[in-house]
């Protein structure tokens, strides 16, 4: 099993927290488990090692985004860098030519693809490692992996969240399709004349075989104020008032 965690997105939706040169997964608002503030990255990467799973995941970011990646999660981190941010079907395509054709990874290899803002407990990580079992028993090429919303202010029904599982060799044989090269030096260089497009468009909504699992534990997606501001407890003696300060400055 392969987890590529898409973090190089633009990350504005958190405005004017967020912008064009520090994006929202970077930015120091939860609470860690030690009282310390931490990012959505760093959330996430240290939840992957408590799971065991850092040596099974790589960070699919783009170039401007490099320092930043390393910066809170290591210098070993292991990444699939972008030159650009094209959307999540570049993203996800450019990262199964690197699993294929540097990382040396098996066709056969069940892929994970997951979003840098999503806020999860601990118990997930245990139930992804079940993927590779279900997508086989399922028959299908696709599985996609819904969520129910567990916040009054999110919409009621079950969504996908940008969760997906499939075998290398079914993106890898998508990229032959739309005759795109399969080897990552080749695709990088050509990155720039991919469309800017979402996985769900490119791949979802034409896939005849696909199947859904739901997971019924927490899931949040803090890609939004709406979401993150249940997670962010700050607070100074106003009601509703949000106060998010990164610097050590009051």
């Amino acid at each position: 099993m392969k987890i590529i965690c898409l973090a190089g997105g633009p990350g504005k939706r958190l405005w004017p927290l967020s912008g064009s040169t520090r994006a929202k997964q970077y930015l120091s608002v939860l609470i860690g488990p030690d009282g310390e503030l931490e990012s959505m990255v760093q959330r996430l990467w240290r939840q992957l090692g408590d799971a065991g799973l850092q040596e099974h995941t790589r960070f699919a970011t783009s170039m401007e985004q490099m320092e930043h990646m390393k910066r809170q999660t290591g210098e070993r981190t292991p990444l699939i860098l972008e030159p650009e941010q094209r959307g999540t079907f570049p993203a996800i395509a450019l990262a199964a030519s690197y699993l294929y054709s540097i990382a040396g990874v098996s066709l056969n290899e069940t892929v994970i693809i997951m979003p840098v803002d999503a806020y999860v407990e601990s118990d997930f990580y245990d139930w992804i490692q079940q993927l590779p079992n279900r997508l086989r028993e399922s028959g299908s090429q696709l599985m996609l992996i819904e969520t129910a919303p567990k916040s009054e202010m999110e919409h009621r029904s079950p969504s996908n969240n940008g969760i997906f599982a499939f075998s290398l060799d079914y993106m890898i044989s998508k990229l032959i399709a739309l005759r795109l090269p399969i080897h990552y030096d080749e695709l990088y260089k050509q990155y720039s004349k991919l469309s800017k497009s979402s996985f769900e468009t490119e791949v979802v909504e034409r896939e005849t075989s696909s199947s859904v699992i739901s997971y019924s534990g927490v899931w949040r997606n803090l890609g939004s104020w709406t979401t993150m501001s249940e997670e962010i407890t700050f607070r100074m003696g106003c009601t509703w008032d949000e106060v998010m300060n990164e610097s050590n400055l009051v």
